[in-house]
């Protein structure tokens, strides 16, 4: 699974920023980390040569962090997708801690099982 986004690095207005900002927040925290953590594996996959402290810092966030939000790939295809493409509203109630103890499982069917039954009762 691959998720691209066009940025454009040309100056603009500041009310533009604000609103994009404002856009940005509407996301469910869980899926901005997610897709952080496919952009950081990205650039360690191209740029071999960059290191995970590096990129901690230009991302504002401590290695320890960094490494939680990294964990998030652990988890299992099924759960990534409900992630980044599922409108439920539950999903703003869901903390990165929470996918961090899912991750942990090794098996994707345990994992599954566990985010059903998390899921639900956030409902």
């Amino acid at each position: 699974m691959r998720a691209e986004f066009k940025v454009s690095l040309k100056r603009t207005k500041q009310n533009r920023i604000r609103r994009d900002r404002n856009k940005l927040h509407k996301e469910p925290i869980l899926r901005q980390y997610l897709v952080l953590a496919h952009q950081i594996k990205e650039v360690l996959k191209t740029q071999p040569n960059r290191t995970s402290k590096e990129i901690s810092s230009w991302i504002g966030y401590t290695p320890a962090r960094m490494s939680q939000i990294m964990s998030l790939l652990f988890l299992s295809p099924f759960i990534q997708e409900e992630i980044l493409l599922s409108s439920k509203s539950f999903l703003h109630q869901l903390t990165i801690n929470f996918a961090h103890k899912i991750s942990q499982e090794l098996l994707w069917d345990k994992q599954k099982e566990l985010w059903i039954q998390n899921r639900d009762k956030e409902r």
